[in-house]
């Protein structure tokens, strides 16, 4: 199973991850952000960093999940390529505690697109149509 893959689009990036788990699928969401920035491989592992965040369904959670990360590169200048995530259900909705590791952003680091933000545009989290996994999408505007 590929970890996620870029659909077309006409102005924007639009992407779709795959996971077995839901941690998973939202793991591989996230390594679909950066990547659309730049070479996950170009990456080291320096710094580990925590999130919390929550939502009142899987799309919201997502949304919230991946706009943090989005914020912590924007505002502290840090990029990430590896995640561990755990998500919880709760009455009223689902919390996600995960780990983004990776590091601070250096001269070295080259960025192919400019992110302006994490869009609720054609979002979705769901079941694969094989029923082995789940699928997620998501349209990043730049």
């Amino acid at each position: 199973m590929k970890p996620f893959e870029y659909l077309e689009h006409t102005a924007d990036i639009k992407f779709r991850s795959y996971g077995r788990t839901l941690e998973e699928v939202f793991s591989n969401a996230a390594k679909a952000l950066f990547n659309s920035m730049i070479d996950l491989n170009d990456i080291d592992i320096e710094l580990e960093e925590e999130i919390v965040v929550e939502g009142g369904d899987l799309e919201f959670l997502l949304y919230n999940w991946l706009s943090e990360l989005f914020y912590i590169f924007d505002a502290e200048r840090k990029i990430f390529s590896e995640f561990d995530v755990k998500i919880r259900y709760r009455e009223g909705g689902y919390s996600l505690r995960g780990n983004a590791r990776g590091e601070e952003i250096k001269e070295k680091h080259i960025f192919d697109t400019g992110i302006k933000a994490v869009t609720l545009h054609d979002i979705f989290v769901r079941g694969s149509d094989s029923g082995d996994g789940y699928i997620c999408q998501v349209v990043l505007d730049i």
